[in-house]
């Protein structure tokens, strides 16, 4: 079909972004329908001892709550642990930061509204614990839901 021409329109909202930095560290949340991408950087690299990230989701109205991760510093998890344990072993990012530079988070589930996403570079302690040395709180807002009435797709051939 040589010369076939397709074009889609859309009313979804278009996907939002936004950035906060403090004591060297860049964080920035892009959202999209249902949720938010998180890309972490640093002015230079990271001190030793650099652990990976903490982050806190604050929910529109909500108490603040720590992402969870199935890696951690005290449990191992390899292709042998069966799913259900794996399941069961989330920990706080607090307590087990995540070690990537990017996360995408699907817990935004509350609804429309401001979600606030703090992020800590976590650093390991001569005494086997962890400390936060940079902190950025960035904010980003989920409009209410769309229903697919809205949405119009047209294709011209």
């Amino acid at each position: 079909m040589a010369g076939t021409k397709k074009t889609v329109t859309s009313a979804l909202p278009a996907a939002t972004r936004a950035t906060a930095a403090a004591q060297g560290l860049h964080v920035s949340a892009t959202r999209g329908d249902g949720s938010v991408l998180l890309a972490m950087n640093f002015d230079q690299a990271p001190a030793s001892g650099f652990a990976g990230f903490s982050i806190q989701c604050t929910p529109p109205g909500g108490k603040p709550f720590y992402l969870k991760n199935r890696l951690s510093f005290n449990t191992q998890v390899t292709s042998a642990t069966p799913p259900a344990q794996k399941q069961a072993m989330l920990t706080d990012t607090d307590a087990a930061p995540y070690q990537k530079f990017c996360w995408l988070d699907f817990s935004s589930t509350a609804g429309p509204g401001t979600y606030t996403y703090t992020v800590s570079a976590m650093y390991h302690k001569a005494n086997k614990t962890l400390e936060a040395r940079a902190t950025a709180a960035v904010s980003s807002h989920k409009a209410a839901s769309v229903s697919l009435d809205h949405v119009a797709c047209a294709a011209a051939v």
